[in-house]
């Protein structure tokens, strides 16, 4: 039982073990990505345009010239010359209304930008660990090969010595082959997502051959988890932006049907008299504005009913990543006290060696082993893709 637990703890160490590099690592990745990525970038240039998109309409109306020469007939009635220069404007509640709805509209393209960046960020995290867990397994296949190729070369001298016999070879042969062939495709796999790091880097190349999981604490409780996330949440916060922008469009329609002013200078000369002075204007809205405040209000009771709906998934979705974590860590728990109870490769061929078992055996057990340990490997990656997700707050 002593043994045992020793085993135990040796497998836990080195699964576990904390390496500041892998942490550093993962970290400088997501900042490269951060700076380098086409889609954050795009993002970003966009909303800077929509920014001055959103002032556009916010200063006063362009100054009207007009100017009318008109001879007269007989030439005796002479001729009249009209100059006139006015200034329309919007009562001036309507200037501070969208003064304050552009200012919460360039705030809302902030949120948008989190929203892409912490998506992509995710993604990168996700990408970094499943290249930690093909980096592990190729390291894991590198010495499994190493055993295969030692057992493969000693059958083959027992072979040519008369000593083994052709199934031991065979079984020693197609062992080899299969760990050979799934070194292959596994690095197959690490090529791909490589390459989808360095697409997610903008196309930069990053180096990552990281075999460790960064140091991960034990989580919070549920509860606070899902506050955290929720106070945090980009999409919320997009949400909840966009309702005031619905209230604050309401004030300003609600203000658009106060009068428009127009006041300026008229020239007029007729008939050899000249008359000038002050014009004033009023524009009444009648018609133009009539669904505005109507429309504006349905809005803002929809993205109230957006932020209700969003709330209420984030909530479940949280609650369905949490509970995955805590099944996940059982089982990784359990992964790691059955491989600590099983007997090792050295073992296995230590006891066939000296008869305990038959090659037969040896390969039957072998392969139970492996299958063990990969189910392991597994099971690990998803408990730190899980823990990642639910992390995704903090990105």
């Amino acid at each position: 039982m002593h043994n045992v637990k020793n085993k135990f703890i040796l497998v836990l160490v080195v699964v576990f073990s904390t390496q500041l590099t892998a942490q550093t690592s993962i970290d400088s990745v997501l900042f490269s990505v951060s700076k380098n990525n086409k889609s954050i970038q795009t993002a970003q240039q966009f909303w800077e345009s929509q920014g001055l998109n959103f002032k556009i309409g916010s200063t006063l109306y362009d100054p009207t010239v007009n100017f009318d020469y008109m001879k007269g007939s007989p030439v005796t009635a002479g001729n009249q010359v009209d100059f006139t220069v006015t200034q329309s404007f919007d009562f001036p509640t309507v200037y501070a209304n969208k003064k304050q709805l552009y200012e919460t509209q360039i705030g809302q393209g902030n949120y948008q930008i989190q929203i892409m960046r912490q998506n992509i960020l995710l993604e990168t995290h996700l990408v970094c660990i499943e290249l930690i867990y093909l980096n592990k397994l190729n390291s894991i296949l590198v010495q499994r090969i190493q055993h295969a190729q030692k057992n493969y070369d000693d059958y083959a001298k027992k072979l040519e010595k008369g000593d083994g016999n052709i199934i031991e070879f065979n079984k020693s042969k197609i062992n080899l082959f299969n760990l050979q062939n799934e070194l292959r495709l596994n690095k197959g796999e690490i090529n791909g997502w490589m390459q989808k790091l360095t697409e997610l880097n903008g196309g930069n190349y990053i180096e990552f051959r990281d075999t460790l999981y960064p140091f991960q604490e034990e989580l919070i409780g549920f509860e606070e988890l899902e506050q955290l996330s929720e106070i945090t949440d980009p999409y919320l916060k997009n949400l909840e932006q966009q309702s005031l922008i619905a209230n604050q469009q309401i004030d300003l329609n609600k203000s658009l049907w106060l009068p428009k002013w127009e006041t300026g200078y008229h020239y007029q000369a007729i008939l050899g008299q000249q008359f000038n002075g002050v014009h004033v204007g009023l524009t009444i809205p009648l018609w133009q504005n009539k669904y505005t405040v109507a429309q504006s209000e349905a809005e803002s009771v929809f993205t109230q009913t957006q932020i209700d709906e969003h709330r209420t998934s984030h909530y479940y979705e949280i609650k369905f990543l949490y509970e995955n974590y805590m099944s996940l860590k059982l089982s990784y728990h359990d992964y790691l006290e059955l491989i600590s109870s099983l007997s090792s490769v050295e073992m296995l061929e230590k006891a066939m060696k000296s008869g305990q078992i038959t090659v037969i055996e040896f390969f039957m057990e072998l392969s139970s082993y492996y299958v063990t340990y990969d189910n392991l490997l597994k099971i690990e990656k998803e408990y730190f893709g899980v823990v990642a997700k639910l992390n995704k707050y903090l990105l």
